[in-house]
């Protein structure tokens, strides 16, 4: 079965969708998809990572993503992907300098 394998300094990120409920609890019409589908696409899922990614020219490592974290990255960033073994999800193949933040819980 065919997946996705960034290659270099690229990352495979499953954007996070975002709901028709706020979290407030109010339910926004479905004519604001655009504006909602907008909003969640700064922020997804690590899904895979480049074997060169966070590495700088002198080979040393600078910062650690993990698959399964979740980041904040550049609005425009990337290429947008259809993953064949989830047609339900949106991905993008970002580089590396294009993660601006890790949301890590409790730390």
């Amino acid at each position: 079965m065919a997946h996705i394998q960034p290659v270099l300094h690229r990352i495979l990120v499953k954007v996070q969708e975002v709901g028709l409920k706020t979290d407030g609890g109010i339910y926004l019409p479905e004519t604001d998809e655009a504006k909602r589908r907008q909003k969640g696409k700064e922020v997804g899922e690590v899904v895979a990572v480049g074997p060169t990614a966070f590495i700088s020219s002198s080979g040393e490592t600078l910062d650690k993503i993990e698959i399964g974290d979740t980041v904040y990255f550049v609005r425009y960033a990337g290429t947008e992907l259809e993953n064949p073994q989830d047609k339900k999800g949106s991905y993008r193949l970002i580089n590396d300098e294009d993660i601006i933040a890790i949301l890590k819980d409790g730390e």
